[in-house]
């Protein structure tokens, strides 16, 4: 398996000569999901610094909480659950926040 990053984006030109077989793991790894160009670039970029990233799941859960509240109408709890795959106590858990969910019991003396 021959693959070569064949490009101008490296810092330095010799990095195109870099085959798939070069790479110590896990970019060996990330190459077979990215690719071999986009896991240069990657390495490149952090360029020896150690980097934590946090699982995907946890950093993204503001935005899955904000999909979820956009998709509640008010009686799709258990739909909801089930297309997150979460429970229908988590998911009141998040939209309690919703301002439909509020707007009923929202009264105010005129």
């Amino acid at each position: 398996m021959k693959k070569e990053a064949k490009t101008k984006r490296f810092k330095y030109a010799w990095m195109a000569e870099i085959e798939l077989e070069d790479l110590p793991a896990p970019f060996d790894e990330l190459a077979g999901e990215i690719g071999l160009e986009n896991t240069l670039v990657v390495w490149e970029y952090f360029d020896g610094r150690q980097e934590y990233f946090r699982k995907i799941k946890k950093a993204l859960l503001d935005a899955r909480n904000r999909v979820i509240q956009k998709k509640f109408t008010g009686r799709n709890h258990d739909d909801l659950a089930q297309e997150f795959d979460l429970t229908t106590r988590q998911i009141r858990e998040i939209v309690q926040c919703d301002p439909r969910q509020t707007m009923m019991f929202d009264w105010r003396p005129r």
